[in-house]
């Protein structure tokens, strides 16, 4: 499985050793990189700030800038649970 999120588009590739778990955790990559992008926007929403907050203090930090590779894959890890 990879994931290479790029600045116009996003590709995820599923390899042999794909399970049914896969898509999700890397999707789940894919929608933390995106939320980090619509809440620094400069026209971001209400409704997307809060939803950032939550995610910001879910995964202990305070700026998706500073998200590391560990609290990735705790988010990824739990959009697998979540879906």
């Amino acid at each position: 499985m990879q994931i290479a999120i790029l600045p116009d588009s996003a590709i995820i590739k599923l390899f042999e050793a794909a399970n049914r778990s896969t898509f999700l955790h890397e999707a789940g990559h894919l929608f933390l990189d995106m939320t980090g992008k619509l809440y620094n926007h400069e026209k971001a929403t209400p409704e997307i700030k809060e939803d950032g907050d939550a995610i910001l203090k879910f995964l202990g930090v305070d700026s998706f800038d500073n998200i590391t590779t560990e609290q990735h894959e705790t988010w990824a890890r739990a959009q697998e649970k979540y879906f």
